[in-house]
């Protein structure tokens, strides 16, 4: 078990849950067994906060934090930066079915619950 108490780590560094894998310290990230390699690397450092966090919702203060320093001043202008970013992500996300969804007033969550993925595709069929 990783040190957050979340089964979906490998090693603290490390998210897989079957169909997103993203590895903290090599800047990688597969989404269905295919590496993205288009991803900028605030995308990279957003994506993999969300992933951490999986299933909760961050504030958009953590995910800037996370991109651009925990001294980085978060402000409008930040959170709009922030937001390109996110739809940025989501676009790239969007063909194996992953999802940052929007919590207005509170920040953002990833979901992998439609997630494109043989092994969760599989895993699905053999629990109906």
């Amino acid at each position: 078990m990783s040190l957050t108490g979340n089964t979906n780590f490998a090693s603290p560094d490390v998210f897989d849950d079957g169909c997103l894998r993203v590895e903290h310290d090599k800047y990688y990230v597969a989404c269905a067994g295919r590496p993205l390699y288009n991803l900028t690397i605030k995308e990279f450092l957003v994506l993999s906060r969300l992933a951490w966090e999986s299933g909760r919702i961050v504030s958009q203060q953590a995910l800037w934090a996370s991109g651009w320093g925990e001294d980085a001043e978060f402000d409008d202008h930040a959170s709009k930066v922030l937001k390109v970013h996110i739809s940025t992500l989501r676009h790239k996300l969007k063909p194996f079915g992953l999802h940052i969804i929007s919590k207005p007033g509170l920040g953002y969550v990833l979901s992998t619950a439609d997630c494109v993925c043989p092994a969760t595709d599989a895993q699905r069929s053999a629990d109906q």
